[in-house]
């Protein structure tokens, strides 16, 4: 993943296609407490607004500043925003399917045309066209989120099936006492705060997860399901976010790209931790670096004894969820390659002279 994008910064996602289509997060994300500024890119595919905001990030980190870049959670390889962080000025894409408008037109949103780069007249001539790819770019669009939703309704069945045999008591213990011993040496604060992060995404790439939270902390929980679609991951997550904002902790919130109310991942910047999903491949690379970590098998929160007989059943559920995911993201793979032909043409009657005129001009504006 690193790949994409090579400039120094932390890497999230700010929307997520899910059950419940696209869900968008950036009025969390870029929220007034971390943004005094915003700058709106408005403009349609290959106009250049993703290379508008890696150009600026270029820039801010040869000036010594630091940057938050937000990646499309269709396509990985475009930005759908950035956060100069010295600045309190983020720049994001204001078009469909996460249309922004301006709360306070001018004081605090200003709106980039780079649609002014077009030639109108030729786009025009090939409009039956767009309109053609366009339509079947959503259809994909839409056929992914009604996979999406039957994997929910298997997740969901799985659920059901293990709910009875959920030791809920030893999950809350084990969650307290984890939450205690990482702030045991820091002061009790009166006023939780917390910012929205996503660092997973389906997409036109495959499921995508960021590392951002587990590189940026000294110690790492990783929190590992005993099977798919258990949930008891997310149900542990959740258990220590209500203890550690209970205790005032200053948290970092990732949620699941496929459920946008349960949370995949946490980070706590004021005391380096992170307690996010099991990955091995993070495991092995702590393990590399000398990194503290910890792993949390989830099974001992399962009375896996009486779960025994439903064992052919849950697999059964399983299999069905895990090939629900695998069309859900064949299809976003297939609005991928939709969108780029759009690219291609929306390419061919723009004037990169003129968005390149527009974007200097900003760039000292948003830097100065």
């Amino acid at each position: 993943m690193n790949g994409l994008y090579k400039e120094d910064g932390e890497r999230y996602f700010a929307a997520s296609n899910t059950k419940d289509g696209f869900v968008s997060y950036f009025d969390k994300v870029f929220a007034d407490n971390d943004c005094d500024r915003v700058f709106i890119l408005k403009g349609g595919p290959g106009v250049g607004k993703s290379t508008f905001m890696k150009r600026l990030g270029k820039q801010a980190n040869e000036l010594g500043l630091s940057s938050e870049y937000f990646h499309c959670s269709s396509d990985p390889s475009s930005l759908d925003g950035i956060i100069i962080k010295e600045k309190r000025v983020a720049v994001i894409d204001g078009t469909s399917p996460h249309a922004v408008e301006p709360k306070i037109a001018g004081a605090r949103e200003i709106i980039i045309d780079l649609g002014r780069s077009w030639d109108n007249e030729k786009l025009f001539e090939r409009k039956n066209e767009i309109s053609a790819l366009s339509q079947k770019k959503s259809r994909h669009y839409n056929d992914c989120y009604n996979f999406l939703y039957s994997k929910s309704v298997m997740d969901e069945l799985v659920y059901n099936l293990i709910f009875p045999h959920i030791l809920f008591d030893k999950l809350d213990r084990s969650a307290s006492r984890l939450s205690k011993s990482l702030l045991k040496c820091t002061q009790k604060k009166e006023n939780h705060l917390s910012k929205t992060r996503l660092t997973c995404a389906f997409s036109s790439l495959g499921k995508i997860r960021f590392s951002t939270f587990e590189d940026s902390a000294d110690f790492c929980v990783f929190v590992k399901e005993p099977f798919s679609s258990s949930r008891l991951p997310s149900l542990f997550l959740r258990a220590v976010y209500e203890y550690m904002k209970n205790m005032g902790a200053y948290t970092y919130v990732s949620y699941n790209p496929e459920k946008k109310d349960e949370i995949n991942a946490l980070y706590y910047p004021d005391i380096g931790v992170s307690v996010s999903f099991y990955d091995e491949k993070l495991v092995s690379e702590c393990d590399r670096n000398s990194k503290k970590c910890r792993i949390i098998n989830c099974a001992r929160f399962l009375d896996t004894k009486a779960l025994s007989p439903l064992k052919p059943l849950r697999k059964f559920y399983c299999r069905i969820s895990e090939n629900m995911e695998k069309q859900a993201l064949e299809c976003l793979k297939n609005a991928g390659e939709i969108h780029m032909e759009l690219e291609k043409i929306y390419r061919q009657y723009t004037d990169y002279k003129t968005v390149e005129k527009i974007s200097n001009d900003y760039f000292k504006m948003i830097l100065r």
